[in-house]
């Protein structure tokens, strides 16, 4: 804060020098003397000194300038002011939560944002002036999140009526216009289910100011458990040689039709009849939802198979295989 200070002889006159004042500021609620360490005087011109100190304590105070003694204080004393929370600083305000880290497609996943100025004080704003975006690395595919601003450290936030505005909480504000009342909050929770499997980036923004002093949070969405309605045997041939070994392909897709990886110990090929002629090998994972699988046929003929995943059935099964013995 700045103030100017006239000196004044009885008629009006400026006098120059720089006469030495002293101030005292007073938290108005409390009465209580607040100490002020950088309280400075400079001389700008003849007659007129320049004072200021650093405002670092929010709510209102009485500023009283005086002589040193402390018996006679300048005109228009004392002075009322009001010391408001400063706007979300991006280095001191924070974002956390288990919605950060790496999770499974489907699940609801949530963070809160911690919002402070630059002296660590709460600072509230309102909903709108919170900004969340989720976004796939490879596809720029966007997650819709939902912002909930918290009242009390305990619920969402609700709009006041009129009775309910005085007095109002200690960590909250109402902006009122129009008869529409927006509650502000410095803490918001953000809730979210992404569905798609990959690598995201998560970027929290208070205003065009990017918070937690990163560019931004990375996380995975692995996918789900698998589900056998949607996963199917994807290439098979009806007519193989026999004594040459052949290949099928299994796709492994999760309830949202995301490839799912590293399953291929539950995958088995099944052979309805003549087992014995038939040598099959483990599934191999192609590392991009996709199986194969190397089986010979030993003897000539029709053949019925199925693909089992954990015991379940993948479709179709049966579906036939006929094995000859030359060319066709």
């Amino acid at each position: 804060m700045e103030i100017f200070i006239h000196q004044q002889d009885q008629y009006g006159n400026l006098v120059s020098g720089l006469y030495e004042f002293d101030a005292d500021i007073v938290e108005r609620e409390t009465n209580l003397t607040i100490p002020v360490a950088d309280l400075h005087f400079e001389d700008v011109v003849p007659g007129i000194q320049l004072f200021s100190f650093s405002l670092l304590e929010p709510g209102n105070f009485l500023l009283t300038i005086s002589d040193l003694e402390h018996n006679r204080s300048i005109s228009n004393m004392p002075f009322a002011y009001t010391v408001f929370i400063g706007y979300c600083d991006g280095s001191a305000s924070t974002v956390n939560g288990s919605g950060l880290n790496d999770s499974i497609a489907g699940e609801i996943s949530q963070f809160s944002v911690y919002l402070f100025d630059i002296f660590q004080y709460p600072a509230f704003v309102e909903l709108g002036s919170i900004k969340v975006q989720i976004v796939r690395e490879n596809d720029s595919y966007y997650v819709q999140p939902s912002i909930v601003p918290i009242i009390n450290g305990n619920g969402p936030a609700q709009e006041l009526s009129q009775t309910e505005i005085s007095p109002a909480p200690s960590d909250v504000t109402m902006n009122i216009s129009a008869g529409h009342f927006e509650v502000a909050a410095s803490v918001f929770h953000v809730i979210y289910t992404a569905e798609k499997s990959g690598i995201y980036e998560i970027y929290a923004f208070c205003g065009n100011i990017l918070l937690s002093g990163v560019q931004s949070f990375r996380k995975e969405v692995k996918a789900g458990k698998v589900d056998v309605s949607l996963s199917k045997i994807v290439k098979f041939s009806p007519k193989v040689p026999k004594l040459i070994e052949n290949e099928m392909w299994v796709q492994l897709m999760d309830s949202f039709s995301n490839h799912v990886l590293s399953q291929q110990s539950l995958l088995k090929l099944e052979i309805a009849v003549n087992r014995s002629g038939f040598s099959t090998e483990m599934f191999v994972d192609n590392n991009d939802g996709s199986y194969t699988c190397q089986y010979m046929a030993k003897d000539v003929g029709t053949n019925e198979m199925c693909v089992s995943f954990d015991g379940l059935h993948l479709m179709p099964c049966p579906f036939g295989v006929n094995v000859y013995g030359g060319k066709l």
